[in-house]
């Protein structure tokens, strides 16, 4: 997802730029949806939103309504005990 971001802000052109992304978004969906990673989900989601909105910020994009069900959905399954203060401040969380 950086390589897309990258390749997108230094040479001011499209080139491979939407592959890269591609390839790091099924990438960091992968890790995200791997429990072997539970301990740095939060962190995963964090940085897969941060990238995706970058990248929409920099190619100009709008996020697709199932891209953003996506992440909606991931953000609902993370337990609660793993919130932290600024988490529980945005999400209503019981």
């Amino acid at each position: 997802m950086e390589r897309g971001i990258s390749d997108y802000t230094s040479k001011k052109s499209i080139g491979y730029a939407p592959y890269y992304f591609d390839e790091g978004q099924k990438e960091m969906r992968s890790i995200i949806e791997n429990t072997s990673f539970s301990r740095a989900l939060r962190y995963s989601i964090h940085a897969y939103i941060d990238m995706y909105f970058k990248y929409l910020d920099v190619s100009n994009g709008t996020m697709p309504e199932n891209e953003a069900s996506y992440i909606q959905n991931v953000i609902v399954k993370v337990p609660g005990s793993e919130f932290d203060g600024y988490m529980k401040d945005i999400i209503k969380y019981e």
